[in-house]
C-alpha cells in the first residue's frame, strides 16, 4: 500500500513537472524576422499615400464642383458659361471615379498593403 502511494505521488508530481516544462517550451517566443518590420513599414507608407491621395482628390473635386455650381447659377442667360460649368462638374465626378477605381486596383495589386474597408 505504501509503495503504491509513492508511485501515485511520483506520477502526479511527474505529470505536473512535465506540464510545466511543456508550457515553458510552448511559451518560447519565435525569433522575429527582420523583414517583417520593413514589410509592415512599407505597407503603412503605401496605405498612408493612398489615403492622402484619395482625400486630396476628394477635396479638389468638391472645390471644383462648388465653384462650377456657383458659375452655373450665376450664368443666368449665357449658355456657354453654363456648358463650361456643367463640363467642369462632370469632369470632377469622373475624376473621383477614376481615383476610386485606381485605389481599388492598387488594393488588388498589393492586397495586404492597405486593407479595403467595407
Amino acid at each position: 500500500m505504501q509503495s503504491s502511494r509513492k508511485v501515485l505521488s511520483f506520477l502526479i508530481v511527474g505529470f505536473f513537472i512535465s506540464s510545466m516544462l511543456a508550457a515553458l517550451v510552448m511559451a518560447e517566443e519565435p525569433t522575429p524576422d527582420p523583414w517583417d518590420a520593413i514589410k509592415t513599414k512599407m505597407q503603412s507608407i503605401i496605405c498612408q499615400l493612398k489615403s492622402a491621395f484619395s482625400i486630396t482628390a476628394t477635396g479638389v473635386a468638391a472645390f471644383v464642383m462648388v465653384v462650377a455650381g456657383i458659375q452655373w447659377v450665376s450664368s443666368e442667360s449665357d449658355p456657354g458659361a453654363r456648358k463650361k460649368a456643367r463640363t467642369a462638374i462632370i469632369h470632377a465626378v469622373v475624376g473621383l471615379l477614376i481615383v476610386q477605381i485606381a485605389g481599388d486596383i492598387a488594393g488588388l495589386v498589393i492586397p495586404y498593403a492597405c486593407p479595403m474597408t467595407p
